[in-house]
């Protein structure tokens, strides 16, 4: 936020997060803002994919985060944002974070599972176990 309000903004505050009114497409203050807005959807992607590493339970959180991020405005503000651009950059934001986590979950969850930690039926039959290598085979 500071990399692209702060050299626009004559005092970076807790507002420019936390008030709704920021974010708006009439100046270049606020297309700084929204700009970092859609800069820290990707961010929140990254986090979610480290603390959740499950593509299903991605949108869930990502809800939870922009939920939680409404009452923080809403408590900041005074009352539930009322700008149109607040709540499409919001929107946009949120669909970006939810489908970007996904993505890197999926991302994660699609890489080999290594064998290597499951005996090989040449040793097990090797040691003269029949019987642990036809439980090996009908396991699988």
């Amino acid at each position: 936020m500071a990399l692209f309000v702060g050299p626009y903004a004559p005092k970076l505050a807790l507002f420019h997060l936390f008030d709704w009114r920021q974010i708006t497409f009439n100046n270049f203050q606020g297309w700084m803002v929204s700009i970092a807005f859609f800069i820290n959807s990707f961010l929140v992607s990254v986090a979610i994919r480290f603390a959740i590493k499950r593509a299903k339970k991605c949108l869930d959180f990502s809800a939870t985060v922009y939920f939680i991020h409404l009452l923080a405005v809403s408590l900041f503000s005074n009352g539930v944002p009322r700008g149109a651009s607040w709540w499409l950059c919001t929107l946009v934001n949120f669909a970006i974070t939810a489908v970007f986590s996904e993505w890197l979950c999926l991302q994660d969850e699609m890489k080999e599972i290594p064998l290597a930690s499951i005996p090989s039926r040449r040793r097990l039959a090797g040691n003269g176990s029949e019987a642990e290598l036809s439980r090996v085979t009908t396991q699988h």
